[in-house]
Order: structure tokens, then C-alpha cells, then sequence
């Protein structure tokens, strides 16, 4: 079994779906009305080292193998799983090598959610769907869920994240925000008329429950039919991350959909509204007029835009559009808009 021959690994049949986000868009919440119906399992989330976002995703021998688990349990939203490290290891040991990144996801996720009646697996992948190709190519025929948020909902959640390691905020840089939610509006856009992909709103599974999720398990192909005795998906979260899922529980949570109006600041919503113009208008989400944006200070927005300019170059090599962005807003420097939707 050692050997490293090359060999495809062997089919596991299983429909598989990956459920993707912006981290406080409302994914557990759609994870734990989903976890309910017979067919399906939702799993939880880990730092899988899988050639796709992170580490190496092959294993070519056991003494890689080896090192392969090891990396795993370091991971502790893996560690949550409790998949015994003997079993999933003898699993494993079943295929030929090298051992592809589908097989070890496959393999967990049947080891980690091991009732009998499951048709349908998925697995919170968060940013699967900017990888799309490569997922697709690793999981032909696999599905992808996305649940969107109103962008200054999505923010104002992440400045109130801890770090669940050191108990800093490890959220809130506007800039930051910006570049990654424009990223996936962007690839979205690609990807809506794709019919392996379904996109909802946190807003409308919120107030709309039961059309969401009847159109969610047409799209699974999935039966209606809800367990007996549902398990808590809330109960299989890390205790350290509990805190930041205490909402689930909730049947719904209108009171949070426009929170945001009263917890953001009047420069953070204006320069979100400003910046996410053509964003928020293709997905419905009007501009909040209890601010008055062209009363503000330019100085937050100018200290802002150098920081989106250098983040824009930075974390996604756009450096032509970032010196575009940068030269248009030179342009307007003296005279700040209020954001028209």
C-alpha cells in the first residue's frame, strides 16, 4: 500500500455540496435549518491542507500520510470533528497512492456525520467558490451554496469578532472588508447562471424561511422529509466558538437584519454605501438615509482610500486597477457624495 505508483483514487458515491460564505454572512444559521432534513448533513468547518486554498493535498506514502493527520489534529475546528485518528488513518490505508484531496474529504466527512440514511454531505467550505475550477475538477459534479449579506450587516459582525486565540479583535479593517467583498461580488457575477450554484440572501432566508429553503432542496435534489429527532447542530460547535453562534438557536432574527443602522458609525456606512455603489444596487440593498454623508470629515475617507489603494495592491495584484481607483479618487478628492442607489 506503500507504494507510489500513481493511481486515481477510488469513487466514494455520495453527492457532495459545498455551502460558501463571507465569515458572519448567516452560515451557520442555514447550516442548522439544513442539518434537520433526513437526507442531508452539514458538517463543520476546518483548515484542511488541500492543495486548494491551503498545504499540500496529495499523499503519495504513509509516511506522509502520517504527517497528513498529524497536521490535521493541529487544526483544532478539526479536532471538533472527533473522527478517531486510528480509523480515518486504516480508512485511508484502503486506497492505492497517491491519496487525493476528495477521497480525505469524503472519508471525514462520512467518519465525522456517520448516520446511515445521508444522500447529501456538506461541507462548510467558506471560499471554496472563489476557487471554483479547481473544486469543480477535484468534485465533478459536486454542488455550491452561497449565502450573501448586506455588506454593512456582514461588517459591523466582524468588528465585534474575538480572535478565538488571543481575545483581540481580530476584525474590523475597512479596507480589508472591501477588497474581499468586492472579490466575491465579482466571481458571483461568474457564477449565477451556473446551475451548480445557488446563491441566497441571509435577509430573505431570515424573512422568508420556508420559500428559501423548499427552492434550496429543489437545487439538492433533496427530499422534504425532516428527522424525527433532529441532531443540535449547535451542540457539534467548538465551545470556543459558541459565542459567536449564539444567534442559532433562533427560529429567525429580523431584530439583526438592520442593527447595523445603529452600530455603525455615519462615516463607516457612508464610505461602505460610496465605495459598494454598483454592489449593493445589483443585489437590492438600498442606501440608508438616516446619514448625511457630505457633512462628514474627508480626512477618515481620504486615510481610508490609501489604505484600499495599497490593500487592492497587496492582497490581489490588481495594481493597474488599484492606480486607476487611486487616480479617480484624486479626481473627486474635494468633494465627498453621498451614495445614490
Amino acid at each position: 500500500m506503500d507504494s507510489d505508483h500513481a493511481q486515481a483514487p477510488r469513487a466514494i458515491p455520495m453527492n457532495i455540496c459545498f455551502l460558501d460564505y463571507l465569515s458572519r454572512s448567516g452560515s451557520t444559521l442555514l447550516a442548522q435549518k439544513l442539518s434537520r432534513y433526513e437526507e442531508i448533513a452539514v458538517s463543520q468547518e476546518a483548515d484542511f491542507p488541500d492543495g486548494i486554498i491551503r498545504g499540500q493535498g496529495v499523499i503519495r506514502s504513509g509516511k506522509e500520510l502520517d504527517d497528513y493527520i498529524r497536521r490535521l489534529n493541529k487544526d483544532w475546528k478539526f479536532r471538533a470533528w472527533r473522527i478517531d485518528n486510528n480509523y480515518l488513518k486504516n480508512r485511508l490505508r484502503e486506497y492505492s497512492y497517491p491519496i487525493f484531496f476528495d477521497t480525505i474529504l469524503r472519508e471525514c466527512l462520512k467518519a465525522s456525520l456517520p448516520r446511515n440514511d445521508i444522500r447529501i454531505f456538506i461541507y462548510k467550505s467558506n471560499l471554496y467558490f472563489l476557487y471554483f475550477q479547481e473544486v469543480l475538477g477535484l468534485f465533478p459534479g459536486a454542488k455550491f451554496i452561497f449565502i450573501d449579506r448586506d455588506p454593512r450587516a456582514i461588517f459591523n459582525s466582524q468588528k465585534k469578532m474575538k480572535s478565538l486565540v488571543d481575545k483581540k479583535l481580530a476584525w474590523g479593517d475597512i479596507t480589508r472588508f472591501l477588497v474581499l467583498y468586492q472579490r466575491a461580488q465579482k466571481q458571483l457575477r461568474e457564477l449565477e447562471q451556473r446551475d451548480c450554484f445557488f446563491c441566497l440572501r441571509f435577509e430573505d432566508l431570515v424573512m422568508n424561511e420556508e420559500l428559501q429553503i423548499r427552492q434550496l432542496l429543489e437545487f439538492l435534489s433533496a427530499g422534504h422529509a425532516k428527522q424525527d429527532r433532529p441532531a443540535d447542530y449547535y451542540a457539534r460547535i467548538p465551545d470556543a466558538s459558541k459565542p459567536l453562534h449564539k444567534n442559532v438557536r433562533a427560529d429567525n432574527l429580523p431584530s439583526r437584519v438592520q442593527a447595523w443602522q445603529k452600530e455603525l458609525s455615519d462615516r463607516e456606512i457612508c464610505f461602505l454605501q460610496t465605495r459598494l455603489y454598483h454592489e449593493m444596487r445589483y443585489n437590492g440593498y438600498l442606501p440608508y438615509q438616516g446619514v448625511s454623508c457630505s457633512s462628514l470629515a474627508r480626512l477618515p475617507f481620504l486615510f481610508w482610500e490609501l489604505k484600499l489603494f495599497f490593500e487592492s495592491a497587496r492582497s490581489l495584484g490588481l495594481r493597474r486597477k488599484a492606480i486607476k481607483q487611486w487616480r479617480r479618487f484624486l479626481r473627486r478628492l474635494g468633494h465627498i457624495r453621498s451614495a445614490r442607489i
